[in-house]
């Protein structure tokens, strides 16, 4: 393993423990007296400092062992835990990722660390817990590592050198039994020692050696024997430990125990590890495979129908048994004697006909199976995508609480729903959202603890972060009780932009108004502030939200709050959908858009204020053709609206077409309505591609998929469909 293997390694270690580092300090704060916490803390804290030091970033690790020095005077509680505390710590974590994100990009450690360190002693000192000197000093004596192997290991003397590699980066070996040139002649052993001198502390040494087959590592301290002479000295006793201790905790002993003549740190490796990093790449190109594997499944099972159709219920060889049958009992014996020679080779087709007809069911059992199979297959490459949406989540309660300091407002932050799944790579594109939203509720939703009082409420607000599972969709809310939306500074500010005229205004409704906040530009913000109000966020949110196949929804009533209500699919890589036939075309509507389908007939339709209608449950809903929405040649709409009975949706006579037409009930963020389509195809599993990379945008159309016939299935996005739907009726 070279040096830039181990940087990634401690890249990614540290940054994991970083993120935790700043939801423990947080929680620290909120719970002062909390040991978990403490302990929890220090302990990365710790293992930071001593991965720090192996990879040789100096001032990462004297930083960490001062942090260290302020956690141990809290645990002893020589001190207490102060907000001032918790404000130093948190400002250097800052330093900490900003020289690990520069290091991450470069592959050279940055010049400075900008960790508050003055701030950081004074509090050390204060807390009486100021160590008699910076950093312990490294040992400079010689020091023994003894490996000992598990029963029935392979390529022990390889797994040998690797340990003998990796100690000679880090150190001077002196000697080893079994010596290199020992190893490189294939020498059997049970026990490997290493006599070595390092700057680095020994459980740093351990861990770095920290390799597969490896039963337990003891130490000892200033060998009086020779490493040549270690197979007749006196056995090292060993002790195991969890494996926890090695993952993380600290390994350090008192300094006590430290002066023994021996010190035992095993279970180096024991169990291995439940977890395996992927990049995500691979996991997108496995994802693309079951995507194709999904496509080939459809097309296996149509072709199966296919066969089925023809030859399942034996009708072609009931046929020709008859007509055998008949030309048999109506031949005479004078008959062509070669007639009959036919009629015999007839009769072996036909049993030929009989045994593909019970290959064919064969064929769909096994259809059955590699459809069961790929389905767990699919199943399973999604769930290693799926992560828990907490950890994302919590990123938001450091800015939160910094956004709370700088306002002066007083609220409760909540996260509710951590432990739901989603995409990683929804979960990667939904932090900026959510960012834009949980400031504008912060800046311009909740109010200051005098104006709360002053209208009856509580002096502390409420945040509200939450995600819940709804059917097949991810629903995340961002909540407050605050202001809520003001209706009429709203219409004023799109008057005034333009975005209205005057007169028109006064017919809006409440929720139309509310749709120009999602307006590029539009803000009535009265002043602009670092946080929010430059007339930018909303438009963004929405079309990023749009851009992994979401919708978002926004619910407010004045005085009492705003809701942003996110819908997202599980994930993007495959969608279940109705496949519905336009024409000639084959259009997939998501599944979870769909309320139902129905087929009603044309006496049901209804004209209301010029716009087509059917009646819902005691509700009217609109109804738009699919073939006009779309315009593709050679589909038009004689809908006219004087007899509803002279034409349906497709033009052609009602005579000649039926007295009924074919709806689906559909769903979008701003309405639901009835979409004529010709015929009924049944549900499916697609795997969307887009087009905007080779076609133009088309509005009311998310992407094409290839279903199993090979053929090109449309995808429809409904919100665009149903807006370019009342744009033409609107037009009309």
């Amino acid at each position: 393993m070279n040096a830039n293997e181990y940087l990634r390694m401690y890249l990614e270690e540290t940054g994991e423990f970083l993120e935790s580092l700043g939801h423990l300090l947080l929680a620290l704060e909120k719970a002062p007296t909390s040991i978990a916490s403490l302990n929890e803390i220090f302990r990365i804290v710790h293992t930071i400092k001593g991965s720090a030091a192996v990879i040789e970033l100096a001032e990462v690790s004297e930083a960490a062992h001062q942090m260290e020095n302020l956690l141990s005077a809290w645990r002893k509680n020589s001190a207490k835990v102060t907000k001032n505390g918790i404000d130093v710590l948190l400002a250097c974590l800052d330093a900490m990722k900003a020289y690990h994100q520069e290091l991450s990009a470069t592959g050279q450690p940055p010049e400075v660390l900008n960790v508050p360190m003055e701030m950081l002693n004074v509090l050390v000192e204060e807390s009486g817990n100021a160590p008699t000197v910076d950093v312990p000093k490294p040992p400079s004596q010689i020091i023994r590592l003894i490996y000992k192997f598990g029963r029935d290991v392979q390529l022990q003397d390889l797994k040998a050198k690797l340990i003998l590699m990796k100690l000679q980066t880090v150190g001077k070996v002196i000697s080893s039994a079994p010596t290199e040139a020992e190893l490189a002649g294939g020498t059997s052993f049970e026990k490997f020692s290493v006599d070595i001198t390092s700057k680095l502390p020994v459980e740093s040494l351990v861990k770095l050696t920290q390799i597969d087959g490896v039963q337990s590592c003891s130490l000892e301290r200033d060998p009086t024997t020779k490493a040549e002479a270690f197979s007749t000295s006196k056995p090292t006793e060993s002790v195991e430990i969890p494996e926890s201790v090695v993952a993380g905790q600290s390994m350090v002993q008192d300094e006590k125990e430290r002066k023994n003549s021996q010190e035992t740190i095993a279970g180096v490796t024991g169990a291995s590890s439940d977890t395996l990093r992927v990049p995500v790449a691979r996991l997108d190109e496995l994802m693309n495979l079951a995507g194709e594997l999904v496509i080939q499944k459809a097309r296996l099972a149509g072709l199966v129908d296919s066969f089925q159709k023809l030859f399942g219920n034996n009708a072609i060889a009931k046929k020709l048994e008859s007509i055998i049958y008949t030309v048999q009992m109506k031949s005479s014996f004078s008959d062509s004697a070669s007639l009959l020679v036919d009629l015999e080779d007839i009769k072996h087709d036909i049993l030929t006909i009989k045994a593909g007809s019970k290959l064919l069911d064969d064929l769909r059992v096994v259809q059955d199976h590699l459809g069961r199979t790929s389905s767990g297959l699919q199943r399973g490459i999604l769930a290693t995508r799926m992560i828990p949406i907490g950890p994302m989540f919590n990123r938001f309660q450091r800015m939160v609480r910094d956004l709370a300091q700088t306002t002066g407002k007083k609220f409760d932050f909540d996260i509710v729903g951590e432990n739901v799944e989603l995409d990683k790579r929804l979960i990667d594109e939904l932090t900026e959202p959510l960012l834009h939203l949980l400031r504008n509720a912060i800046d311009h939703g909740l109010e200051d603890s005098e104006t709360r009082i002053k209208k009856g409420k509580k002096s502390s607000g409420r945040l509200r972060l939450s995600a819940s599972h709804n059917a097949n969709s991810v629903v995340i809310q961002v909540e407050d009780d605050g202001r809520g939306l003001d209706i009429e500074k709203i219409r004023k500010k799109a008057i005034s932009l333009g975005l209205v005229g005057e007169e028109e205004s006064g017919s809006l409704t409440h929720k139309q108004v509310i749709e120009f906040l999602w307006s590029p530009g539009f803000s009535t913000a009265d002043k602009i502030t670092d946080i929010s109000g430059r007339g930018f966020g909303l438009d963004i949110v929405r079309s990023r939200i749009k851009r992994i196949s979401g919708s978002i929804e926004l619910f407010s009533e004045m005085g009492k709050g705003t809701t942003f209500q996110i819908r997202l699919p599980l994930t993007l890589a495959i969608m279940p959908t109705l496949l519905v036939r336009v024409g000639s075309q084959a259009v997939a509507i998501p599944i979870e858009m769909v309320l139902e389908v129905a087929q009603i007939s044309k006496r049901e339709l209804h004209q209301v204020q010029g716009a087509r209608t059917m009646e819902l449950r005691g509700k009217f809903i609109p109804v738009v053709n699919a073939n006009t929405v779309l315009n593709w040649k050679g589909n038009k709409d004689s809908f006219n609206v004087n007899d509803l009975q002279v034409g349906d949706f497709n033009g052609k006579p009602s005579e000649e077409s039926g007295s009924t037409c074919k709806v689906v009930i559909v769903t979008s963020t701003r309405l639901t309505a009835g979409v004529v389509v010709d015929d009924f195809l049944g549900r499916q599993e697609i795997v969307i591609k887009s087009l905007s990379d080779n076609y133009e945008n088309i509005r009311g159309l998310a992407g094409a998929s290839i279903l199993g016939d090979g053929s090109v299935c449309l995808v429809m996005d409904t919100d665009g469909f149903l807006q370019a739907a009342l744009s033409q009726e609107g037009s009309k």
